[in-house]
């Protein structure tokens, strides 16, 4: 048994989903990255894509995600819609497969997306650019930006913002948006989420400024929230290193 959902009809994604829901993938692929959960991407017979295969969840898991809540694929498949629809950029969702078991628990999960190109890149170590300080003011501004919307990022980490430099500047876009929420309009509680994105206080203060000054709040507000975020994440890396 299993549920799907599409963004568009199309003879291959159709295919595609039928072989995923199966535990296949009929195409050639390459690993775009293998971790907790492990995304490929896959040349299909016109484009391709990017697939995110969501690691199988444990028992309590799969009855919660069969009864209880939407599954990582459903919601990062619901969550890319809304980005668009807001004008933040995501990869253009495509489809959620969820397979679940004859008792409803569920077992793999997969979400097909776009597969941006190579000249998108990780925000990640933005310290060791030579263009730093220009891309650090992009971001406070395009974060501010998102905020203002009303979106919050739970997950607000460099690995999950992407950039690319156009004529017209920097440009980002967020990927790995499961877990978020909207119409949030506290604006610390967005911030504080913050604390993961630089390398250092130095740097954690420098996109905090610019923030503040898109944001239109005040620059120490902004500033002593991220720094807490900052500082109380170091000492949980510290403590997690030691134990």
């Amino acid at each position: 048994m299993y549920k799907a959902g599409f963004s568009r009809h199309i003879s291959w994604l159709s295919s595609l989903c039928d072989h995923l829901k199966n535990g296949s993938i009929p195409y050639s692929c390459r690993t775009v990255y293998e971790g907790r959960n492990k995304v490929i991407a896959c040349k299909t017979d016109s484009e391709e894509v990017n697939i995110k295969i969501f690691r199988k969840p444990g028992i309590l898991k799969s009855i919660i995600y069969g009864w209880l809540r939407p599954t990582k694929a459903r919601r990062s498949f619901n969550h890319s819609l809304r980005l668009l629809d807001a004008g933040i950029a995501t990869p253009q969702p495509l489809a959620f497969i969820d397979v679940y078991s004859p008792l409803h628990t569920l077992g793999r999960s997969y979400y097909v997306s776009e597969q941006l190109g190579d000249e998108w890149k990780e925000i990640r170590y933005m310290e060791e650019r030579p263009d730093y300080r220009a891309m650090v003011e992009a971001l406070g501004k395009w974060v501010a930006g998102v905020h203002l919307k009303g979106v919050l990022v739970k997950d607000l980490s460099p690995g999950n913002i992407l950039f690319r430099i156009t004529p017209q500047g920097y440009e980002f876009c967020m990927v790995d948006v499961n877990r978020m929420g909207f119409d949030c309009r506290d604006r610390r509680r967005q911030l504080y989420r913050a604390g993961w994105l630089m390398n250092s206080e130095e740097s954690s203060a420098d996109f905090a400024r610019h923030y503040a000054q898109a944001a239109e709040i005040p620059e120490q507000e902004a500033v002593d929230i991220v720094l807490n975020s900052y500082r109380r994440l170091q000492r949980r890396a510290r403590r997690k290193h030691f134990l």
